[in-house]
């Protein structure tokens, strides 16, 4: 019959206590605390159990005798300011041989140290200030993330209507319809209030629909020599992810237009008398006026100190993503750093960060231990002058991090491996049972060539305790639990095992490597030395002292051991290190200045329109029109352009055709400014959209006046080509996807609407520097047909729309916007990109 699972479950105490107590030798378990347990405590209660009791004769707990039994258990005053404690256990058994269980724990009072758990954040433990000087040196690096966030096209026309109101009686309303512009500029000063920006547009283009109510709508174009846009900002914590900072406005918009025109190109206001009044009412000064009232009210913040942000905000943050403290420190370390933003306090000389700070392995080493906490201190927040607090330097960027952060890092380090560390040779020598002879005399057992490996194995992390070194280092580094594994391979054991505790003094230097430590030799009395194995039966009291003696000798082995710490960057600008020095606290503070990282770039972006000049002409009850205009801008390492124009014909009666034909065409020259060592790729993309348009002016009645029709035609390909200067040169065109519409005498009567489109691009790949041309061009015809000869017609308005309103009177409506098809005028023209990019040569 089997025994019932509620009788083997009752039994199964007795049967484990069996087990260890018989046909088994004495021996000593200790089973809590556990080694590596945190405690904020004055004493902690340490249990243990001995198997065959009876064969000990005495027992010891930390030099406190214990009564040997069974079960035991004896409670130890805990010294908060050692922070490693050790607990050993220390069994005599009657042959005199001695058993010793140990167990290291890190105490703190609860007030000043303590612990933080594994994921958990240390509060306001770093800190970033980016001075009045690294605004400066960030400055081209914001202003050209800024250029990519602020879509200024988007950014306005998406305010649209941009003013609206009364003037003598007429109600209008304006919306932007094309944005154009050459340059952008950021300007950016720190104050207590925030950041005081100012964007400068140049060359700033608007095209504007003007809706004058009963009077009908106007073509409006804008031109300004300069656009500047200026308001304070906030930053504080983005509150769906404090590690980003979110960037408020907090003063009222101000747009100053410098060098402004402006001309009515089509509409009503063409009209001889219309356009006189609306000229008499909406002059000059009140035009700009109105552009710059509708910029500020439309740019400001749209609900107050609300969610949402004003436009310019919305891209300046987006701009200053770049500023976490996080991601740089967490892909180094192989790990994962936290770092939520809790404060931005700006300053008439800066700007300072706090975050707090959550630092872990998210892939430990399978071989290194996993750590449930790591030792903090009680800080104090630091604060920044203007210069260094050593050596009075000038410094753009200082990254503080608190002793409590340091010791989250080292314990992230110490679970990917750090420490770990396998000697095999000793002063230049081969470790061999030899050489081992010499300091431990057992060894001379083994034959002398056998090889002896030390293996170094961290089973706690190291901390920094917030003091300086024991002999006036920057720090103290306290070590514990550093096993010591000393084993023959070709005996397959361990012979002698050991766990190191000491006291380390740490001296920090700031390079581009990141935060690198030395270590300062620890004197014989700063270091302890439990011995855990020994297979040898070597004396243990000289074996300790000699280890003493010979520690400091494998310093350099432990220092190695030690990866610098990286520091993160800002902006992804490398860090030219200035100073490390102790801050008000305890933080350790890291000074350093700003410098773009050397890449191949592109430079000197010139723009040069090669098109046929405009015109409008008219004669009587005919009309011809080219306008067009090229706007191209260069932002790092993108330039972009696009050409833009309008091409119209109209014959209004039997004495005339009208013909139109136009080249447009433009080049772009730049210089590729090369760093050795780097390939650099050129991705050159153009594209073509617009309408060929015929509006039927005629009709056909049979036997007299006559439908004249016409025609509008791509009469190329949209060329494109390129010339390394000196070197190669290629061509990728492309034909339009619709290249013509054509209506011949006595056709039909029907409008005609025919949209095209079209792409192309090529790739350049290269070393060194080198000059770039750029060649686009594409011929342009528009033909009306009145046919001056029997019968008589009626010629059609014909028109090829790439991105510009026609100037010509209402009678004219063929080459305007919206039109036919309802087009965005902002997607017409004929638009370039030319991007580079680098990676180190093959």
């Amino acid at each position: 019959m089997r025994p019932s699972p509620a009788f083997r479950l009752a039994t199964l105490p007795f049967l484990v206590l069996l087990l260890l107590s018989c046909g088994k030798g004495p021996a000593l378990f200790m089973d809590t605390p556990l080694h590596g347990t945190f405690l904020n405590a004055a004493t902690v209660l340490v249990e243990g159990r001995l198997r065959n009791p009876a064969q000990f004769v005495s027992l010891e707990v930390n030099g406190v005798p214990v009564t040997p039994a069974a079960n035991w258990s004896v409670t130890v005053p805990l010294q908060a300011a050692d922070v490693f404690n050790r607990i050993s256990a220390v069994g005599t058994l009657g042959s005199g041989a001695i058993q010793r269980k140990s167990a290291v724990l890190i105490v703190g009072d609860g007030v000043n140290s303590g612990f933080v758990l594994d994921g958990d954040p240390s509060p306001q433990s770093v800190a970033l200030r980016v001075a009045e000087t690294g605004l400066d040196q960030i400055a081209p690096i914001v202003e050209s993330l800024s250029s990519d966030a602020l879509d200024i096209s988007a950014l306005i026309t998406d305010q649209n209507p941009i003013a609206t109101g009364s003037m003598s009686g007429i109600n209008y309303v304006a919306n932007v319809v094309e944005v154009g512009f050459g340059g952008f500029g950021l300007d950016v000063t720190t104050s207590p209030t925030g950041l005081d920006t100012t964007v400068t547009i140049t060359d700033f283009f608007l095209e504007v629909d003007l809706d004058l109510g009963f009077l009908g709508s106007c073509t409006l174009e804008v031109e300004t020599a300069s656009a500047d846009i200026s308001g304070s900002y906030d930053l504080e914590p983005l509150a769906s992810d404090p590690s980003f900072v979110d960037v408020n406005l907090v003063s009222a918009v101000g747009v100053v237009l410098a060098g402004f025109s402006s001309q009515f190109v089509s509409g009503i206001c063409n009209d001889p008398l219309i356009g006189d009044i609306v000229n008499l009412i909406i002059g000059q000064g009140d035009i700009q006026q109105l552009m710059q009232d509708g910029f500020e009210d439309n740019l400001a913040d749209p609900d107050g100190t609300g969610p949402l942000d004003s436009p310019l905000a919305g891209g300046i943050q987006a701009a200053l993503a770049g500023i976490s403290i996080a991601g740089p420190v967490g892909s180094a370390l192989g790990g994962v750093m936290e770092a939520e933003i809790v404060s931005v306090v700006e300053e008439v000389s800066g700007l300072t960060i706090a975050a707090d700070a959550a630092i872990y392995s998210d892939s430990p080493d399978p071989e290194a231990p996993d750590l449930t906490a790591s030792y903090t201190v009680d800080e104090t927040f630091p604060t920044f002058g203007a210069t260094t607090p050593v050596g009075g330097l000038p410094y753009g960027l200082a990254f503080a991090i608190s002793n409590s952060a340091m010791n989250q890092l080292l314990k992230t380090q110490i679970e990917n491996g750090l420490l770990r560390d396998t000697i095999t040779e000793f002063l230049g020598f081969p470790l061999t049972a030899g050489v081992m002879s010499q300091l431990i005399p057992e060894f001379g057992a083994l034959p002398p060539n056998d090889p002896i490996v030390i293996e170094l194995a961290p089973t706690i992390a190291p901390v920094f305790t917030g003091a300086p070194g024991p002999g006036g280092e920057f720090a103290e580094m306290k070590i514990a639990g550093l096993e010591v594994a000393i084993f023959a391979p070709t005996a397959g054991e361990t012979l002698i095992a050991l766990e190191v505790d000491l006291d380390a003094g740490i001296d920090l230097a700031f390079t581009p490597a990141g935060l690198e430590f030395s270590l300062a030799t620890p004197a014989t009395g700063g270091i302890d030395l439990t011995v855990t194995t020994n297979a040898v039966n070597t004396d243990e009291p000289t074996l300790i002292f000699t280890f003493q003696q010979l520690f400091p000798l494998f310093a350099g082995e432990l220092e190695d051991a030690i990866d610098a710490f990286p520091i993160p960057s800002l902006l992804g600008l490398d860090l030219d290190p200035v100073e490390v020095a102790q801050l008000s606290g305890g933080f350790i503070g890291l000074f350093a200045n700003l410098v773009q990282r050397p890449t191949t770039t592109i430079q000197n972006a010139v723009f040069t329109d090669l098109s046929s000049s405009d015109f409008q002409e008219s004669g009587g009850c005919w009309l011809r029109e080219w306008r067009h205009r090229l706007s191209g801008n260069q932002f790092g390492n993108v330039v972009s352009a696009n050409m833009r124009g309008m091409l119209g014909a109209d014959a209004g009666c039997t004495t005339n055709d009208a013909s139109s034909n136009a080249t447009m065409a433009f080049q772009i020259d730049f210089d590729v400014v090369s760093v050795p060592g780097e390939q650099w790729t050129i991705d050159i993309d153009h594209s073509i959209a617009g309408a060929l348009d015929r509006i039927s002016d005629g009709y056909n009645d049979g036997i007299g006046f006559q439908d004249g029709g016409g025609t509008a035609t791509l009469q190329t390909d949209v060329q494109g080509s390129y010339q390394i200067v000196g070197g190669a040169s290629g061509n990728f065109d492309f034909a339009a996807s619709t290249t013509q519409i054509s209506d011949g005498i006595g056709g039909g009567s029907n409008d005609e609407y025919a949209p095209f489109s079209g792409s192309n691009g090529t790739t350049l790949v290269g070393t060194g520097d080198v000059s770039v041309v750029l060649n686009f061009s594409v011929q342009l015809d528009t033909f009306s047909n009145s046919n001056t000869a029997f019968p008589t017609a009626n010629g059609d308005e014909m028109a090829i729309r790439l991105g510009k309103n026609d100037t010509i009177d209402n009678n004219f409506t063929a080459g305007s916007y919206p039109g036919a098809g309802s087009r965005n005028i902002a997607d017409d023209g004929h638009k370039v990109s030319v991007v580079l990019t680098s990676v180190p040569a093959p």
